[in-house]
């Protein structure tokens, strides 16, 4: 297992992860990057609130950004594209 930090990037604000999260390599990880970017976008549709997220950089423990999963990238999964 190996521990990656999530740093969230907001349209003018950046929040970093101090803890980090387990997953067996970098493909799990951008897969929870992915599921917790749509799960946010729910909940600001639902909330009726401008939806200010850019992306999600996922980082090693030494600060090195091993992949940035942006927010078209994680939501195109699942809203077809011609609907965007």
């Amino acid at each position: 297992m190996q521990r990656f930090f999530f740093h969230i990037n907001f349209t003018g604000k950046f929040v970093t992860d101090p803890e980090g999260v387990e997953f067996a390599d970098l493909d799990a990880a951008k897969n929870s990057a992915r599921r917790a970017i749509r799960e946010l976008a729910a909940d600001s549709l639902a909330a009726q609130a401008r939806f200010t997220l850019r992306s999600t950089r996922i980082c090693s423990a030494e600060g090195e950004m091993l992949a940035e999963v942006f927010v078209p990238d994680a939501i195109r999964d699942v809203i077809p594209a011609d609907l965007l």
